[in-house]
């Protein structure tokens, strides 16, 4: 559904075949909800996106009744609070102010299945995940985005992510810097995007298993330690660094990064 201006609630349960559903700019929505006169209400739905929606503020209560559901999107909403998460969800992304997600009592933590999660709008949120721990052990995939105060990470709240292969910060405007004892050891891939305060890694900060490492419009960034690359290291790619890709023109420290397979800088790759 698109822009919907006359729509003011939508009940999932009028729909029981339904797998898949978008709402997008429906200004109006205020509600998305399961009657309560459904009693016997079998979800079949599997992948449900709401965008954009300003006057949304309800989802259904008990949101582990769509047992069918493995991705759920929320982003660019006002305001909104969740009580409850579905219990097979793979993929969630949660990119919006004042989205109260249910971070305490295990919510989180219930999902077994290999699961992606892209979370942020929300420093509270994020800072709460990361200092208790919350971000479920089963994720292999791990966006965090659109920070505007986080300068760094309290707690070491990623690492104990064994299953964690992908993770990304992107539109972090703040991040200044990360722990040396921050990153999951079985990591793979890495990505920075329009971390504009970015400068630095602790010396030995990547893990040994990490195989592509990715900087995009981090202006500030400068040094990448080059004597801490794991030799596991398959990919850096760089682009609109300023400073990283000057770094680079000089032969001495492109002899420092030489060694890694594909490196991709504004577009122009090396292979060696």
């Amino acid at each position: 559904m698109n822009s919907c201006e006359a729509l003011t609630s939508f009940p999932l349960d009028s729909f029981p075949k339904l797998q898949s559903l978008s709402i997008i700019c429906c200004d109006s929505l205020e509600s998305i909800f399961i009657s309560g006169t459904s009693s016997h209400y079998s979800s079949t739905l599997q992948s449900l996106s709401v965008f954009c929606c300003k006057a949304l503020r309800s989802m259904p209560q008990r949101m582990d009744t769509l047992t069918a559901l493995e991705h759920l999107i929320l982003e660019d909403i006002p305001e909104l609070k969740l009580s409850f998460l579905p219990p097979k969800l793979q993929l969630i992304h949660i990119c919006s102010k004042k989205i109260e997600v249910p971070v305490s009592g295990g919510c989180l933590q219930h999902l077994t299945t290999r699961s992606k999660l892209t979370i942020g709008g929300d420093d509270d949120i994020v800072n709460t995940l990361l200092k208790e721990k919350l971000f479920p052990i089963s994720l292999v995939s791990l966006t965090i985005c659109y920070l505007s105060e986080m300068k760094s990470f309290e707690g070491n709240g990623l690492q104990n992510l064994s299953s964690l292969r992908k993770l990304e910060f992107r539109v972090c405007s703040e991040l200044e810097s990360l722990p040396k004892d921050t990153l999951p050891s079985a990591l793979k891939s890495l990505l920075f995007w329009r971390c504009k305060k970015l400068k630095s890694f602790p010396e030995d900060m990547l893990p040994c298993s990490l195989e592509s490492l990715e900087f995009g419009s981090c202006a500030r960034f400068k040094s990448l330690r080059e004597d801490s690359i794991p030799s596991t290291l398959k990919l850096l790619t760089i682009g609109e660094c300023p400073v990283l890709e000057e770094r680079y023109e000089s032969k001495k420290h492109w002899s420092n990064i030489a060694h890694i397979p594909v490196i991709r800088i504004n577009g122009k790759v090396t292979i060696s």
